[in-house]
């Protein structure tokens, strides 16, 4: 075997014996285990209301409850809304409630009430709920019904109360010497003239104004306010006229020579009792509801058989 050889082969029993030992001194070392950090919880907001639709009366008080989890650090706010705005409405939130408030109101109206929900840190989105609102004016129910009462034109111009009364007038002012026998027609003419015109005022623009109210009021093109003027200036208008047919009254009152009283001060308004229109009937100085009929005093004793709407018409004799 050949020196060569004989040295190739100890060569590789070297390499083996090395590999063996594991390539060189020292401990073998275990690397350390990996830590794993846990990713951050992700903040979340949930927000609800208990209505979503409300019907208020005015100066009414209603209160909402809310529920609200926000798992963030921020601080929560709110945010209060109405769509369209209306003056007469407000909102606050106290102890988890949502309190709507309505003063008095003009007109029956609706709005959206928005609530929105944020988070200081912005590490939540925005939540928005709404509520529909009607808020609803009860105090105008009396109006648009006395409006419906004085709107009946044939009604209110009617100027009934003194039909009778003028001719029992009249004969006691030519009894009581006041008027000679040729007088007397032309004082019943002259008063059925005022009485004429003062029926002809129901085609007066504050009549037809009031007729068309309710309908103005109802699409709120007018307010209660406006809606109370113009049943006003029918009231007025009316009123004015009826008086001067007492004023005529009372000028053949002054002819009586004291045996017939004057008439005080009317206030031409609708009896409920009687379902008439009367300055007369309610009319504390001449009289007062008994039981369920309307009884004159002493001094008015003897209209009672003289209005009509009294329904105790009959033939009266002055003297």
């Amino acid at each position: 075997m050949s020196n060569l050889l004989i040295k190739k082969i100890m060569l590789t029993l070297c390499c083996i014996t090395l590999t063996a030992c594991g390539g060189g001194s020292g401990e073998s070392q275990t690397a350390p285990p990996k830590v794993v950090t846990p990713p951050a919880a992700t903040p979340t907001l949930s927000f609800s209301l208990a209505e979503t639709s409300l019907a208020i009366n005015e100066q009414e008080e209603v209160k909402v409850a809310l529920s609200l989890d926000y798992t963030g650090a921020g601080d929560i706010s709110y945010a209060i809304a109405f769509s369209p705005e209306v003056d007469e409405v407000s909102a606050e939130l106290i102890n988890n409630e949502l309190i709507i408030t309505a003063d008095e109101l003009e007109n029956t109206v609706t709005s959206t009430l928005s609530i929105t929900v944020s988070s200081s840190n912005s590490d939540v989105a925005s939540i928005e709920k709404t509520i529909n609102l009607s808020l609803i004016n009860t105090s105008v129910e009396a109006v648009l019904a006395e409006v419906e009462l004085w709107k009946n034109t044939e009604q209110v111009f009617k100027f009934d109360d003194f039909d009778d009364a003028v001719t029992f007038y009249t004969k006691s002012a030519y009894f009581n010497g006041g008027l000679n026998n040729s007088a007397i027609a032309g004082k019943i003419l002259e008063f059925t003239a005022i009485k004429q015109n003062s029926i002809g005022k129901k085609f007066s623009p504050e009549v037809t104004q009031l007729a068309e109210a309710s309908a103005h009021y109802q699409n709120n093109s007018i307010t209660e306010t406006e809606l109370k003027e113009l049943l006003v200036n029918v009231k007025t208008l009316a009123g004015a006229e009826y008086n001067k047919l007492a004023e005529n009254i009372n000028l053949l009152a002054s002819l009586t020579n004291d045996n017939l009283p004057a008439l005080p001060s009317l206030n031409y308004q609708y009896s409920d009792k009687y379902q008439t229109f009367s300055g007369i009937i309610g009319n504390t100085q001449m009289g007062s509801i008994v039981g369920e009929s309307w009884k004159f005093n002493q001094q008015y004793q003897f209209l009672n058989s003289l209005i009509p709407s009294l329904g105790n018409t009959t033939t009266c004799e002055a003297n």
